[in-house]
């Protein structure tokens, strides 16, 4: 940097430039301010009215701005540039980088930035910077409310026993059953056997009521007779329970309130679904294992005519690319909830190698559906899928367990084609009595598979076509 370009950036004092006249511990506290709050340059050399003063830069000057550095707890990264001013002196000018773990402390008091200016954070700001870069799991704090602390009493054994045969199933891994539950939480990093504290993971997990604890661990279905939110939902359900519950019976809600359409051609009944449900159930997975449950807000869930909306608490962590994420194309795995994160993986719940948003995609592409949307919503994240076409999209096929007369009839009708087939004829090709053909084809016109045709003297029976 040249003498005439430190001058110009002087004149620019801003959130990320700040003049000091020389090495002393205001440098330390805006060198600990921007370790907080982002990357900055501290001018150093320069009176605040813009005076250049200069300083000696020797071996003592740089050992005290050393012995600033060391007084910031994390110790940030700087990069010092020297130029020459005169008779000897220089200017310095000195990035500081934000730092990962946060805040950042001098002399044992946290800094942070705010409208150019360096001020002491107070205990909420302190928490949430830690929050903020990682420093405080909520899944790893111990649960507890104003009235009292979480108890192995509040684990619901049976979550315990259908989570080790999942594992086993899924994983292939074994926690023998006969184990104490109090041992498989401390196995999984969930309860410490020295205090006989659970942590919040343990209870949103496996705990009978979480939500007496966190009660902004549960998920809200709002369903709409609509494309969108001007009216108001003719359904709204409150999903209570453990992480397990949770996961499970949102699926099962998405699939009663937006079903496969059924349709019978012959003796198959085929059905077509709007939606992928494994891909929406992965949605769900990682909405409530990556969601911020420091944040009073449930997940939700917006169920449209032609959409589905799934939005979390929490937005995508600063590590990670937003562009790159929701392109499919993310290999890192950043957890903001790394116990409940783990227990999942290890039951088959989700990947800890992080492809679940690639699977996603994946499955939504692969069945010719719409591709989803993921709009940049601050401090959440949310996810729009849109439903398939219900005529030709994704479906099963399965042939209909009707009993023995009546696969003979319709088959009988079938293979009749165009021409129909008329009760006598129906009779003699099928084996069947007249009475027994009249009631079964009675059932079947009422299931709209067959309907009749007058054909000169006679009916004449159709199979309806799809």
């Amino acid at each position: 940097m040249e003498l005439t370009e430190f001058i110009e950036l002087s004149k620019q004092e801003t959130f990320f430039v700040e003049k000091k006249n020389g090495i002393g511990d205001a440098l330390g506290r805006l060198m600990a301010a921007y370790g907080t709050s982002g990357t900055g340059k501290a001018l150093v050399g320069i009176e605040d009215s813009g005076t250049l003063s200069g300083l000696f830069y020797n071996d003592n000057s740089k050992k005290d701005l050393n012995v600033l550095l060391e007084k910031c707890l994390p110790k940030p990264t700087v990069n010092v540039e020297s130029i020459p001013f005169e008779k000897g002196k220089v200017v310095l000018c000195i990035t500081i980088h934000e730092s990962k773990i946060k805040p950042t402390y001098f002399n044992g008091t946290a800094y942070w930035r705010d409208n150019g200016e360096t001020k002491v954070c107070s205990n909420e700001q302190v928490l949430h910077f830690q929050i903020e870069s990682g420093r405080l799991k909520f899944d790893a704090l111990p649960c507890k409310t104003s009235e009292r602390i979480g108890l192995l009493q509040d684990i619901d054994t049976n979550t315990v026993s259908e989570f080790l045969d999942a594992a086993k199933i899924k994983r292939n891994r074994t926690l023998s059953n006969s184990v104490r539950t109090e041992d498989v939480l401390s196995n999984l990093s969930l309860y410490n056997k020295n205090d006989n504290t659970i942590n919040n993971a343990g209870i949103l997990l496996f705990g009978k009521k979480p939500q007496e604890f966190c009660p902004q661990a549960s998920i809200t279905l709002s369903v709409f007779n609509s494309d969108s939110v001007s009216t108001e939902p003719f359904i709204r359900q409150q999903l209570n329970g453990n992480i397990f519950y949770l996961i499970e019976n949102s699926v099962n809600l998405i699939k009663q309130y937006a079903p496969p359409v059924s349709r019978i051609e012959g003796l198959k009944r085929i059905d077509v679904y709007p939606y992928p449900y494994e891909a929406l159930r992965e949605l769900i997975i990682n909405a409530i294992a990556h969601r911020d449950y420091f944040t009073p807000s449930e997940i939700t869930i917006r169920l449209f005519k032609n959409r589905i909306e799934i939005t979390n608490p929490g937005g995508v962590p600063k590590e990670i690319d937003f562009e790159k994420l929701i392109n499919g194309e993310n290999n890192l795995s950043v957890r903001r909830n790394q116990l409940i994160s783990d227990v999942l993986d290890f039951a088959g719940y989700m990947d800890k190698a992080g492809y679940g948003f690639i699977k996603i995609l994946t499955a939504l592409h692969s069945q010719g559906l719409p591709k989803p949307e993921f709009p940049k919503v601050q401090d959440s994240f949310k996810a729009i899928i849109y439903a398939g076409n219900t005529t030709s999209g994704l479906s099963t096929t399965k042939v209909l367990d009707y009993p023995k007369g009546v696969v003979v009839i319709l088959k009988t009708i079938i293979e009749a084609g165009t021409n129909g087939i008329s009760n006598q004829e129906l009779v003699s090709k099928s084996g069947y009595t007249a009475v027994y053909v009249s009631n079964i084809t009675k059932i079947l016109e009422d299931e709209k598979q067959i309907f009749k045709k007058r054909r000169g003297n006679r009916i004449h029976l159709f199979v309806k076509s799809s």
